[in-house]
């Protein structure tokens, strides 16, 4: 006799959640490829490093340029196992990226429902994690952001669940996957410390005075397992030469000697579309007023959880790009998720009635919000993926160029910021170097003779950092470019330089 096995319907609800997260991921992961026909001409800087690095990692050799400031431990590894037995891909890095955001969708909502004890809670949340255009944006990028921000919900919904119930087991797992959320990215440290701000907090309540010393012994046991671990990495030559310790000494370096601009996320959401940022700044605002009027130890942790993460970027000079607040996208999802629900759904039941119009109106109201919400995620999502797939087609056609016309190992100039997209384009078949600093035409033919520079590649919009560089003006009013790319706004160029 066969015993049918009863599924929940919320189990079924969240397979389905899960399945729309992973299809529109993999669909927003073909977009680019069908907009330019090749997957690897939107390839971004940050994400060539990865593919770099990692075929480096896989051959065990020193890459010939410096990109082991975007180099994971983890995900490198994990992208070089890959390339083992796929062959040297963009997909491959790529996949990671979605397979790790796509779990996310899962946790979250096991997250959700042991913060609130709230299945319509944990569904929406889940969903708006599965639709995010932020979350799906970075989820198909060969980057540690969305990798970093699967085991930070992981790593707080571990330390959680341990506090409520108690086991030692939760708390030793938090500690491990913390560890790897470091090791992902330097921001998983941020783990700690937001634990740590909770559970000081927490500790305080009267209603836990009893349990206090096992609370204490529990909680230091997470403490333990990350340290001990950090300890042994420090004592790795090849952790402290690469990553993490490497960003956090460039962190700190910003943090003391770099101007910083702490509404710098604020004027970028202003800057996507005005109005677009005017009202979700209102909205979050609203949110976060709801959520302390509200206040419960679900939404403590989510609270601290946001404004950490949010500060912590805010205060990174150098290069403030809104993909670093990823990990606290979770958090205030999860706090979106509790304000309609408990706005909404208890409220449901007024429609039976014939009168309290006013009310049935904020109901009718909130609603209609959510539902613009949603759509305004997905449709945004779909916006910036395709607006974004665009870019950097320049240099992967200068590439090609190179590819067909240069000399093997001639020496070539370019943006810091584009040798890495060179040498994965290239097949490291030439030797690159960052353009010359030099403030004089003089000087500018010095250098390029010095390390025989063959070809320079230049494309000021495309890597703003280089617009104020000499050589960027003066090139062009010696030299003729021999070849050029463009793409939407962005033109680059390439000159001849061997006989200088």
């Amino acid at each position: 006799m066969i015993k049918k096995v009863k599924i929940k319907k919320s189990r079924i609800i969240l397979l389905f959640i899960i399945l729309i997260g992973l299809v529109s991921r993999l669909m927003s992961f073909i977009i680019g490829p069908v907009l330019l026909s090749n997957l690897n001409s939107n390839i971004f800087p940050d994400e060539a490093s990865f593919l770099v690095y990692a075929k480096y990692l896989l051959i065990g050799e020193t890459p010939p340029i410096p990109i082991s400031y975007h180099g994971s431990i983890i995900i490198s590894s994990l992208i070089a196992l890959f390339y083992s037995v796929f062959g040297v891909q963009v997909i491959v890095g790529r996949l990671i990226s979605v397979i790790f955001g796509t779990l996310t969708i899962g946790v979250v909502y096991y997250f959700s429902r042991e913060l609130f004890n709230n299945e319509k809670v944990a569904i929406l949340s889940a969903l708006f994690i599965s639709i995010s255009a932020v979350l799906r944006f970075w989820d198909i990028r060969a980057l540690s952001d969305g990798p970093l921000t699967f085991f930070f919900v992981l790593s707080m919904f571990l330390f959680f669940k341990g506090l409520k119930s108690e086991k030692i087991k939760f708390f030793i797992l938090a500690g491990i996957s913390s560890v790897i959320a470091f090791l992902v990215k330097y921001p998983g440290f941020l783990v700690l410390i937001i634990m740590s701000i909770y559970f000081l907090i927490i500790i305080l309540k009267r209603d836990i005075r009893t349990k206090k010393r096992k609370i204490f012994v529990n909680f230091s046991i997470t403490i333990i397992t990350f340290s001990v671990s950090i300890i042994f990495l420090l004592l790795s030559q090849f952790a402290i030469k690469y990553q993490p310790f490497l960003q956090i000494g460039a962190y700190i370096q910003g943090l003391v000697f770099q101007n910083t601009n702490f509404l710098y996320y604020i004027l970028y959401l202003l800057s996507l579309n005005t109005v677009y940022g005017i009202l979700m700044i209102i909205f979050l605002s609203f949110i976060i007023i709801y959520s302390i009027i509200k206040l419960n130890y679900g939404i403590l942790l989510l609270l601290i959880w946001s404004i950490v993460v949010f500060i912590f970027f805010s205060l990174y000079g150098p290069s403030e790009l809104y993909r670093y607040l990823l990990p606290a996208f979770p958090a205030l999802y999860m706090l979106i998720s509790y304000f309609f629900i408990t706005t909404i759904s208890p409220n449901l039941k007024i429609f039976r009635t014939h009168n309290n119009w006013f009310k049935k109106s904020i109901v009718l109201l909130l609603i209609m919000s959510l539902i613009s919400f949603i759509s305004l995620e997905i449709t945004f999502g779909e916006y910036i993926i395709v607006k974004r797939s665009n870019t950097y087609k320049g240099v992967y056609n200068c590439s090609n160029w190179l590819f067909s016309n240069a000399y093997p190992e001639s020496n070539i100039m370019a943006p810091s910021n584009a040798l890495s997209q060179l040498e994965f384009y290239t097949s490291s078949n030439y030797n690159y170097y960052t353009l010359s600093s030099a403030d004089s035409w003089s000087d500018i033919v010095m250098d390029l003779r010095n390390n025989h520079i063959n070809y320079v590649i230049i494309s000021v919009l495309q890597y703003p950092e280089t617009q104020n560089l000499p050589i960027c003006t003066l090139l062009p009013l010696h030299l003729t470019p021999i070849y050029n790319s463009t793409d939407g706004d962005f033109i680059t160029y390439i000159y001849n330089t061997t006989g200088i």
